[in-house]
């Protein structure tokens, strides 16, 4: 099964991608275009949409040894699937981090609604000579969805299908308060950080 991003090529992406590192407001007014921290938000307080957290570790593609210091750039589409309000405008919910001290990192958001197919979040591994590597997380859960409407959008998939380079998939739980959870480790090439330790 192709993923319908897949077919996008990769200067398109890039484009896209470098439109979203364009400087501007952020959650709270902060700049959008470089969180020096490990964890950060993409809504503002009042963003439609159920509470989501993406978390893990920066590791090595090759290896999966942690990565410290890794800037990762994060966005997708809003609850309703719209990713901006204009479509010749960079996605609103956008943002950097850098990873931790034990290759740690931390996205609150909101679960991205369906555009284009099923529900994802883009990724962008920016190295210390500016090289990005693209990356597609498509969003799954390994269980019945319940009376959750919400769950339900997600493809259940009972095991993950296959990841290549660019595109990857991970399961999304339910969490405390309402909202969603996904623990996934991002792979990064190794030139893009340091080894933990």
């Amino acid at each position: 099964m192709q993923h319908p991003h897949a077919r996008i090529p990769a200067a398109a992406l890039a484009a896209l991608t470098l439109l979203a590192l364009k400087p501007g407001p952020g959650p709270a007014g902060t700049p959008a275009a470089w969180h020096p921290a490990h964890e950060v938000t993409l809504t503002l307080p009042g963003e439609p949409g159920r509470p989501f957290v993406l978390e893990g570790r920066v590791v090595g593609a090759a290896d999966s040894v942690p990565l410290r210091g890794v800037h990762v750039h994060f966005y997708h589409a809003d609850a309703h699937g719209h990713y901006s309000e204009k479509r010749d405008e960079p996605p609103r919910l956008a943002g950097d981090l850098v990873s931790g001290a034990h290759g740690e990192y931390r996205v609150r958001t909101v679960l991205p609604g369906m555009y284009d197919g099923m529900p994802h979040v883009h990724i962008a591994v920016i190295d210390g000579n500016g090289i990005s590597t693209f990356l597609i997380l498509t969003l799954c859960r390994l269980h019945g969805p319940g009376s959750d409407s919400v769950y339900a959008t997600l493809p259940n998939y009972p095991r993950l299908p296959a990841s290549d380079h660019q595109l990857h998939f991970a399961n999304v739980e339910p969490a405390d308060g309402g909202g969603f959870v996904c623990h996934w480790d991002l792979p990064a090439p190794s030139t893009a950080g340091t080894p933990a330790r």
